[in-house]
């Protein structure tokens, strides 16, 4: 007697995750069984029915049915059989991502079906859940747009029954001419509740020319790393207790991780930095410098100049005053410490910590641009104040502010993103969510409208950079993440 087990690989999946199962086949009997592959593209058999929320009446399919509405060319493709001698057992896991997309959550069942010539093999089921998609922690970090073309790394937290996990996504603007980018996910560790802080890195170089990518977060005083290679990852004490990491860490190529951590206190910044190979594993750690500040932070931005400009790095922070903020800029080389803090203050503002703002370094001039969304002044509700710094790190000129009269009411939260384009030409796009969840866009004219999303922004908000202009992340409970143009 011949019978087959299903059982998925995990309990709970999200949607757009990889749902996999394991199929298992036992031959009990005197003589050995032949099937057709139930995992090979040209097989007719099994046929497999899914059941669940998004196919009540059950969807039913073969591998061969699946590959034909994909458009794969089989005619030329020979078949593929199993033998399972007597008294043996076969089995493999089965990756659903390649056959059948699940976009709804809810409880889900499987099962497959051959018939033979002995009669029907009927298996168990397979039973899974899609759990809504409630990211958080979301993050994604940039390299440089080889061609124009946007390529990035990412991570966020999703709660997934009673546990949570990390899962890395990557984001690639596969055709700009349309305005179209893919994010796709992958499912990595589970965390530990005291996890946060969770970055990756900005990079000066394009994105997929290093082999790993790197995760990074902290547990208390301990900073956690996990690579692209890596089962589990790695562990370093800062030695002190930190209020926060900085967003997003920094990488050179060929250079180590560079991940800046502001004080307990908020009265210093430190600098530490992860040596590793090529293929993620890591070499060593060390905290390279100290640097005091002249006020707490609201925000603390970090950028990377091109190599044509010694990779220089530039920070930029944020300070409230009685009247107005503070903007304070500093920039220095690998190994060197950061040089005196450059304070250009800004009255009649507020700074607003949910409004994120975005620092740019140009990689043809190596001048840093900084775009902030503050509230006020009196005249108006909202203002951008865009200012430049050379590759000296001198002030190119007065910050510009520019008033937002028809500003929406009720905010709850503003990303910017400074772009440059031919050789120093700033472009700044803004995303705004109102406390009901309605999104706006905000060109760099300051003209606002409601953006043209079929899902809602991340929290925080992502804007990535691409060849077709600026793309922001966005999802909903069912359809998992994506990339969609503001327009």
């Amino acid at each position: 007697m011949t019978h087959i087990e299903l059982a998925a690989q995990q309990d709970a999946y999200t949607p757009g995750e990889a749902v996999r199962v394991r199929m298992r086949i036992v031959n009990d009997g005197p003589d050995p069984v032949e099937l057709p592959h139930p995992n090979r593209a040209t097989s007719e058999q099994p046929v497999y029915t899914l059941t669940g929320p998004a196919f009540p009446s059950g969807k039913r399919f073969s591998m061969e049915s699946s590959s034909r509405d994909e458009g794969y060319p089989l005619d030329a493709t020979p078949k593929v059989t199993i033998r399972i001698d007597a008294r043996s057992t076969w089995e493999e896991v089965i990756d659903l991502a390649e056959i059948v997309s699940i976009p709804v959550a809810g409880d889900y069942r499987l099962s497959c079906r051959y018939e033979t010539a002995a009669g029907a093999l009927q298996s168990t089921d397979a039973t899974f859940r899609v759990v809504p998609f409630l990211p958080a922690e979301v993050m994604v970090g940039m390299g440089a747009l080889r061609f124009g073309i946007g390529a990035g790394f990412g991570l966020f937290a999703l709660p997934v029954g009673s546990k949570r996990f990390i899962f890395s996504l990557k984001f690639d603007e596969e055709r700009p001419d349309l305005g179209e980018a893919s994010v796709a996910i992958r499912r990595r560790l589970e965390v530990a509740k005291e996890a946060q802080d969770f970055t990756v890195a900005d990079k000066n170089f394009p994105y997929r020319a290093e082999e790993a990518d790197w995760i990074v977060w902290r547990e208390g005083r301990k900073l956690q790393a996990l690579s692209t290679y890596l089962a589990a990852p790695v562990g370093f004490d800062l030695g002190q207790e930190v209020a926060r990491l900085v967003k997003p860490a920094l990488k050179t190529q060929g250079g180590p991780l560079e991940i800046l951590a502001l004080s307990k206190d908020e009265a210093e910044l430190l600098l530490a930095s992860i040596d590793h190979s090529q293929f993620g594993e890591a070499k060593g750690f060390s905290v390279r410098w100290k640097q005091k500040l002249p006020a707490p932070p609201v925000h603390v931005l970090a950028a990377l100049a091109s190599d044509h400009h010694q990779s220089r790095r530039h920070l930029v922070l944020v300070t409230r005053t009685d009247d107005g903020i503070e903007i304070h800029h500093t920039s220095y080389r690998m190994g060197e410490a950061p040089s005196a803090w450059q304070t250009t203050p800004v009255k009649g503002v507020r700074a607003a910590q949910a409004f994120v703002p975005s620092l740019r370094v140009d990689p043809a001039t190596g001048h840093a641009f900084c775009s902030l969304l503050v509230v006020g002044p009196a005249q108006a509700p909202a203002s951008f104040i865009d200012i430049e710094w050379d590759e000296r790190s001198q002030l190119v000129r007065k910050p510009a502010v520019s008033a937002l009269h028809a500003f929406p009411e009720h905010i709850k939260s503003a990303r910017v993103l400074v772009s440059t384009r031919d050789g120093g030409l700033m472009s700044r796009q803004t995303v705004l969510v109102d406390v009901s969840g309605r999104s706006y866009g905000v060109n760099h004219s300051g003209e606002v409208k409601p953006l043209n999303s079929q899902g809602t922004p991340t929290d925080p908000i992502i804007l990535l950079p691409g060849k077709a202009g600026e793309y922001v992340l966005v999802t909903d409970s069912n359809r998992g993440l994506r990339a969609e143009r503001v327009r």
